[in-house]
């Protein structure tokens, strides 16, 4: 049996079963570490898509928090920016929170929560 095969009878290939979390920080670590999405794969044993896909997530989250960090290092923070940066991790921990609780209630009660971008509302 191949690995893709091996990874795909898990249920592994297609990233499901992974935590937000988990995706979250695999994409942190090739971004951070500047991984090809070749040697993420072969380090992670994910298929490079999947590892491209977690990247393209979650990038707008790991640059905002990268340049935070910077401009912590530049200069002393102003209180506004201390203030910032407390609503923001507030922010960043509810969304968590949230697509955990989403995660969870879709994982027990087998319903679908999210809703699929192009699906049209009526009303």
């Amino acid at each position: 049996m191949t690995k893709e095969k091996r990874r795909k009878s898990k249920g592994e290939g297609n990233g499901k079963g992974r935590t937000e979390t988990f995706r979250k920080q695999i994409a942190l670590t090739v971004l951070q570490e500047n991984l090809t999405l070749r040697v993420a794969s072969e380090r992670f044993d994910i298929p490079s898509q999947t590892i491209s896909r977690w990247v393209l997530q979650h990038y707008d989250d790991i640059e905002q928090t990268n340049v935070l960090e910077s401009m912590k290092h530049s200069s002393p923070p102003s209180p506004a920016l201390i203030e910032y940066e407390s609503k923001l991790r507030q922010a960043q921990l509810k969304i968590v929170a949230l697509e955990t609780m989403i995660e969870l209630a879709e994982d027990t009660y087998k319903i679908a929560i999210r809703k699929n971008s192009g699906t049209k509302q009526h009303g």
